[in-house]
C-alpha cells in the first residue's frame, strides 16, 4: 500500500512538472519561435523594453525585447508590452494601440511594438539637402582648385593665398557666394500631421546672423479654439550662422486637433562664445 502511494506520488509529481512545462514535452513540430521586438515610429529596432508572454493566466516567459520564446503551435498567448522613462507605446505593427494583444502562432511569429520618445531628444534635424554639382554628376571645380584646397588643409599653403585663389574663381564666375543677407530667419515649410495616437510636425528652420551649439525648439498642438492640447521639445543641434537645417518633432496625443505651432524657446552659443 505504501508502495502504491509513493507510486500515485511520483506519477502526480511528473504530471505536474510536464504541466509547468509543456512545451518541453512537445513535439518539436508543434514548436515555432515567437519573437516580441520593439521599434520606432519610423521603423527603428531598439531593445530594453519590457515583455511578458502569457498563457491562460500563467506567465510563461517575460524578460527585454528583442523577447523569443519557444510557443505551441495553436495556442492562443497573451503578449504585453510596458513604457519605460520617456520610450511611450504607441501601437503594434498591426495598428492596434492596446498594451496587450492575443496572438495564436502557427508558424513562427515576429511581434514589433512602435514606441515614440518623449523626450526633448525627439527632434531629428539634418542639414538641408546640397544641390548636386552637375547633372554628369562631375564636379564644376577644377582639379588644380581641389589641389590647392588639399594643400591648403594640410598647412602647406597660406590663408592669404588661398583666398587668392578663391578669389580669382569668384571674379571668374566659376564660384558663387551665396547671399546670406537674402535669408529670412525663421521657420518655413512647415506642416502637421496626425497618426496613430501621436502628431508630427515636420519643417525648416533658418539660423540668424549668429552660430549655435543648441537651438531649443517648442511645438504646441492646438485645438479649434486655441486651447493647448499637448506639446513637445527638442533640439537642433551645431547650426551656424544663415544655416538652414530640417526637422521633424513628434509628440503623442490620441484624438484630433486644430493646428501646430513651433517657436524658439531658447539658444546656447558655442562655447568659445560664452567665454
Amino acid at each position: 500500500m505504501a508502495l502504491a502511494a509513493k507510486t500515485a506520488l511520483a506519477l502526480l509529481s511528473i504530471l505536474f512538472l510536464v504541466l509547468l512545462t509543456d512545451n518541453v514535452w512537445a513535439d518539436s513540430a508543434d514548436v515555432v519561435t515567437l519573437t516580441i521586438k520593439s521599434a520606432t515610429v519610423d521603423g527603428r529596432e531598439f531593445g530594453g523594453m519590457w515583455a511578458e508572454i502569457r498563457a491562460g493566466s500563467s506567465l510563461v516567459h517575460s524578460g527585454f525585447t528583442p523577447l523569443s520564446y519557444d510557443a505551441i503551435r495553436g495556442t492562443q498567448y497573451l503578449v504585453s508590452v510596458s513604457d519605460y522613462q520617456n520610450n511611450v507605446f504607441l501601437n503594434w505593427d498591426d495598428g492596434s494601440p492596446d498594451y496587450s494583444r492575443q496572438i495564436t502562432p502557427t508558424g513562427e511569429t515576429v511581434l514589433v511594438a512602435n514606441y515614440i520618445d518623449e523626450s526633448s531628444q525627439n527632434i531629428a534635424a539634418q542639414a538641408s539637402p546640397q544641390a548636386p554639382n552637375n547633372t554628369d554628376g562631375r564636379s564644376m571645380l577644377p582639379d588644380w582648385l581641389r589641389s590647392t584646397a588639399r594643400s591648403w588643409l594640410g598647412g602647406h599653403m597660406s590663408d592669404e593665398e588661398f583666398i587668392v585663389k578663391l578669389q580669382h574663381l569668384i571674379d571668374q564666375k566659376i564660384l558663387h557666394l551665396p547671399d546670406v543677407t537674402s535669408k529670412q530667419e525663421g521657420f518655413s515649410n512647415t506642416s502637421c500631421k496626425k497618426g496613430e495616437r501621436y502628431v508630427e510636425m515636420v519643417g525648416k528652420y533658418t539660423n540668424g546672423n549668429k552660430p549655435y551649439e543648441i537651438v531649443s525648439l517648442r511645438m504646441v498642438v492646438l485645438g479649434s479654439s486655441g486651447e493647448i492640447l499637448a506639446s513637445g521639445s527638442g533640439t537642433i543641434s551645431n547650426i551656424g550662422a544663415y544655416q538652414s537645417k530640417y526637422f521633424n518633432v513628434v509628440t503623442r496625443h490620441p484624438t484630433d486637433f486644430a493646428s501646430c505651432e513651433i517657436q524658439v524657446e531658447s539658444v546656447l552659443p558655442y562655447l568659445a562664445s560664452r567665454n
